[in-house]
């Protein structure tokens, strides 16, 4: 029985994943584009784990309306989008791990305290561990607990 309508809600949701699917995969312009906002989204996150792949981890740093609600719908699907290239800057050494994936798991921030942190640690350049500690590991590099981005710590070279 019925008319067979669909919720618009859901309906808005599967247009949304077949429309950044397809962008994706073309070789056009719009594709590109994607391409380069999400290396800019996987950057500016900071964690170790593709955004599109684990969709139930709250991410309140992620600043793309458009993203979220991407991510919103693959969850409420219980899908996710596993993409050929995921942006994700490689750990720097062993034992290193990625800054955000810390302060995520650690459960002490409020969503306002993670975008700060977030927002710190951009303006650092500091994505792993690696970015803000001395060589062997053992002691953060003083210049970063004070504010200050060096030009020769190993992160100044990273681009999204």
């Amino acid at each position: 029985g019925g008319l067979s309508f669909r919720h618009l809600y859901v309906e808005q949701g599967i247009q949304q994943i077949l429309l950044f699917l397809r962008h994706w995969q073309a070789n056009s312009i719009i594709g590109q584009l994607i391409r380069i906002v999400m290396s800019w989204i996987q950057f500016q996150v900071g964690t170790g784990t593709p955004i599109l792949q684990d969709t139930s981890s709250e991410l309140p740093h992620l600043e793309s309306k458009w993203i979220s609600s991407l991510r919103l719908a693959l969850h409420e699907f219980n899908a996710s989008i596993e993409l050929d290239d995921p942006q994700i800057p490689p750990l720097q050494r062993d034992k290193d791990s990625y800054l955000m994936d810390h302060v995520i798991a650690s459960g002490k921030f409020t969503p306002s305290d993670i975008k700060r942190i977030n927002y710190c640690r951009l303006y650092l350049q500091a994505i792993t561990i690696s970015d803000i500690s001395n060589i062997q590991g053992t002691q953060n590099d003083q210049a970063f607990l004070i504010g200050d981005s060096l030009p020769t710590s190993s992160s100044s070279n990273r681009q999204p």
